[in-house]
């Protein structure tokens, strides 16, 4: 991984003027700030040789930059409104919870430091913003989201020149004949303004409408000179590519991107050069310098859920899999233990997709759940994007989905298909690796095996998957069942007792029908394709029969790749 001092000359290199902050701050080193920024290289190496922790501050506007700062849900809310979020351009995402830097091309006008809208901001000209690998105050590291570099919406554009902007937070998007209130005129009207312009219409056409708009809706209405001049000003700029959307490049934290394509470092030598918004491979020494690289993830649950990790629970209906993830997140909430480990305490997500409500908040109460630090994401319209900004604005520590069939209904055509399931999958997983929460997820699992049902890229796109089992109709005692870990992980035996999970139990393991039924099809010595065929089963089931007789002593593959008969273990 670059240090800061070398990401700090591989910003200069391509011409953006920076300077040094104090280690893990925001604020400047140099005496007079962003004042010092520069490219000098030797200047560079002197700062950083003598504080080679210091975060880097960027002068955005002599670099070639407006920055957007986004603080927040309400600073997301308006810039949707401005058009910022329509298309996406090179950001920061910076060490606050859902705080994002966005960077547009500089128009070439004087553009001052000031608010859009409340945790809405402008720095370009004057002030700094905080470039990656920096770490922010909290622990968090600066990363790049990377993209090409954009011109300003023309609706920001407008903002810039006429020096206005929204005085209050924005409303929802706008409704039929609903009033435009005095503090969201012009930025209402610049945003309508923008969305006919990237539509092609021009400035007289968009003049005609926004008066309208001015006249029937806006308490009280602008002056017609200054609804014109928006219209002018937003039509100064080319309407939209049709169906222009810039792909998204994630990559590591310490690549510098490049300006753009018209920014410095542009040049033909590097014409045939590979292109700088792709990710970069990193050497095992540079892994090896972070400390954390050489170790298993941190257990929020210990033997259940991890930080930045993802987890699947399959277990039958009637098993008991909502009860068990209740228990978990009541410990987390209050720092609690689960089978006898304390857990990390932290905030809670909990999507609710499938049952009601009111038995939700009947368990919570029975597991002594702190109520401040249980969140509850009721059947999401849009599930992934209303649980990305959830856990977004709450920076939970875990994050629960009863039951991910359920929660993945509205996106996935066809269960039995693998693509649909790799997108959402993918996205589960995004959520859990750039927040560093665990996500738990329960799932209906098939009667003949016991393991999740549907495609295999459900199982493929998590980092445990855990049977919840139930040995004996008759008793008490549950059982989680590896079906697979990317580290070392044992089966749990425990009984419900009370309110609380105990360690403990035995049961004599009792096979399900399938499995049975491959079982007693094995008459040793067996090769794999004549003990499938004589089981008269479908060869997934077979398979995966097959590996939990194997690997609960039931039988066992012998020297000559045949099977025979084992003694069958006893859970503990």
């Amino acid at each position: 991984m670059m240090t800061l001092g070398q990401a700090a000359l591989a910003y200069a290199a391509h011409g953006w003027l920076v300077f040094p902050l104090r280690p893990r701050s925001k604020e400047p080193l140099t005496e007079h700030g962003f004042k010092n920024a520069t490219a000098d290289a030797r200047q560079l190496e002197r700062w950083w040789g003598e504080t080679p922790e210091s975060n880097i501050g960027l002068h955005p506007g002599p670099s070639g930059f407006v920055v957007i700062d986004i603080d927040g849900a309400d600073g997301r809310a308006a810039a949707q409104l401005l058009g910022l979020l329509s298309e996406p351009t090179l950001a920061v995402l910076t060490g606050r919870p859902a705080g994002l830097h966005l960077y547009y091309q500089h128009p070439g006008f004087s553009v001052s430091n000031r608010p859009l809208a409340p945790h809405l901001d402008v720095r370009s000209d004057q002030g700094y913003t905080i470039l990656p690998p920096s770490v922010h105050p909290s622990g968090a590291i600066y990363r790049w989201d990377k993209a090409p570099v954009l011109a300003l919406p023309p609706e920001v554009l407008a903002l810039l020149q006429n020096g206005t902007g929204l005085r209050a937070a924005p409303a929802a998007p706008l409704a039929p004949a609903a009033p435009i209130p005095e503090g969201t005129r012009n930025a209402t009207l610049a945003s309508l303004a923008g969305t006919m312009r990237r539509r092609g219409m021009e400035a007289p056409e968009i003049a005609a409408a926004l008066l309208v708009v001015n006249a029937e809706r806006c308490r009280p209405p602008l002056s017609d000179a200054e609804v014109e001049s928006i219209a002018a000003s937003v039509a100064r700029y080319a309407p939209a590519d049709a169906g222009r959307a810039p792909l998204r490049f994630e990559t590591g934290d310490d690549v510098p991107p490049h300006p753009g394509p018209d920014g410095p470092g542009d040049t033909e030598a590097d014409a045939g050069a590979p292109s700088e918004h792709l990710t970069r491979c990193r050497s095992l020494a540079d892994v090896l310098k972070n400390p954390e690289s050489q170790q298993p993830p941190r257990a929020v649950v210990p033997g259940l859920a991890w930080a930045g990790r993802s987890t699947l629970v399959a277990a039958r209906e009637g098993v008991g899999k909502s009860t068990l993830l209740q228990k978990v997140a009541a410990a987390v909430t209050t720092g609690g233990t689960f089978l006898g480990e304390r857990c990390t305490q932290g905030t809670v997500v909990w999507v609710l997709v499938e049952e009601h409500l009111s038995d939700l908040t009947i368990r919570a109460l029975k597991f002594q759940t702190a109520p401040d630090a249980f969140n509850v994401l009721e059947r999401p319209d849009e599930p992934l994007a209303s649980l990305e900004a959830e856990v977004a604005r709450l920076s939970p520590t875990l994050v629960v989905v009863d039951t991910l069939h359920a929660f993945a209904a509205p996106l996935v055509k066809d269960k039995s298909q693998s693509d649909d399931w790799l997108t959402v999958m993918a996205a589960l997983d995004r959520i859990a690796r750039a927040t560093n929460a665990a996500v738990l997820m329960a799932a209906q699992a098939l009667k003949s095996t016991g393991e999740y049902r549907d495609s295999g890229s459900i199982g493929h796109g998590v980092d445990v998957v855990l049977n919840l089992v139930r040995p004996d109709k008759d008793s008490p005692v549950r059982r989680l069942e590896k079906q697979k870990s990317r580290w070392a992980l044992e089966d749990t035996t425990f009984e419900l007792v009370g309110n609380d999970y105990r360690l403990g139990g035995t049961v004599t393991k009792k096979l399900s029908k399938q499995r049975q039924k491959v079982l007693d099809a094995l008459e040793p010595p067996m090769s794999y394709t004549e003990w499938h065929e004589a089981s008269d089963v479908p060869e997934r089931t077979f398979t995966r029969a097959v590996k939990f007789l194997t690997a609960h002593g039931y039988a066992r593959q012998t020297e000559t790749e045949t099977y025979e008969h084992a003694t069958a273990t006893t859970a503990t």
